[in-house]
C-alpha cells in the first residue's frame, strides 16, 4: 500500500527583513535550547554535527545533525513500554538560509518522515507557490495563514513573556510594534516565511 501523504503550507508575515529574521532565528533556537534544557521534563539534545555543507539544490549553509530525546515527555505507562529507538527524534538539517530544508525520522517507526522546506522572502507580495511544487503536490496541499499578533499568551506558563508577545511589544531599538489588527497591510519592513510541511505515514 502507498503511504499516507500530508502537505501543509504555512505562510507567516514577520514585521522584519530577512537578515534580522535570520539573526532572530540563531537567538531563539538558542533560547529554546537552553530553556528546554531547565526543565525538569525538559528534552535532551544532543548534537552529533554541525559544520558548514554544500547542499546539491540550495547551496552552500550550515549542516546540522541532532538528536531529541522525548523520553520524559512522554506519559509514564507508555514510557515503560516504549522502546530506547521509539524515543529518539532525529533531525538532519541544511541551513542555507534564505532556504532551509529539514527532515525529521524515528527510527523506530521507519515508514515515519517528516520534511520541511522553509523560503524567506523579504516584501508585502503573497505568493501562491512560493516553492515552486508541483502541480500534483499543489493538489493535496492546505494551506494555513497565521498572524504572529493573533494568539494571546497563555494564562499558564507563559504568562511571564505576556509582554513579549507581539500585541504588546514596542521595540526600543527599531521603534516598531506593538502588532494591531491588519497590521501585515502597513508595516515596513515586511517579509513573508513559507514553510511546507509534508508528513508521510506507511502503517494505513
Amino acid at each position: 500500500a502507498k503511504p499516507m501523504v500530508l502537505t501543509t503550507e504555512f505562510r507567516i508575515p514577520m514585521p522584519l527583513t530577512c537578515e534580522e529574521y535570520k539573526i532572530g532565528q540563531l537567538y531563539a533556537t538558542t533560547q529554546a535550547s537552553k530553556l528546554e534544557g531547565e526543565r525538569k521534563d525538559g528534552i535532551t539534545v544532543t548534537v552529533l554535527r554541525n559544520e558548514p555543507c554544500e547542499h546539491p539544490k540550495y547551496g552552500k549553509g550550515q549542516y546540522t545533525l541532532k538528536e531529541y530525546n522525548i523520553q520524559k515527555r512522554l506519559p509514564g505507562w507508555l514510557r515503560a513500554v516504549a522502546p530506547s529507538s521509539g524515543t529518539i527524534v532525529r533531525e538532519e538539517s541544511f541551513n542555507c538560509f534564505p532556504i532551509i530544508y529539514t527532515e525529521m525520522s524515528i527510527a523506530f517507526f521507519r515508514k515515519f518522515k517528516i520534511t520541511i522546506e522553509t523560503h524567506h522572502r523579504d516584501g508585502p507580495a503573497e505568493e501562491d507557490n512560493a516553492l515552486n511544487l508541483p502541480s500534483k503536490v499543489l493538489k493535496q496541499r492546505s494551506v494555513v495563514n497565521l498572524d504572529i499578533s493573533a494568539d494571546a499568551a497563555s494564562s499558564d506558563s507563559q504568562t511571564q513573556y505576556t509582554e513579549l508577545h507581539p500585541s504588546s511589544l514596542r521595540s526600543a531599538r527599531t521603534g516598531r510594534g506593538p502588532l494591531r489588527k491588519h497590521w501585515q497591510k502597513k508595516a515596513k519592513p515586511i517579509m513573508r516565511v513559507y514553510k511546507v510541511v509534508t508528513a508521510q505515514f506507511g502503517y494505513v
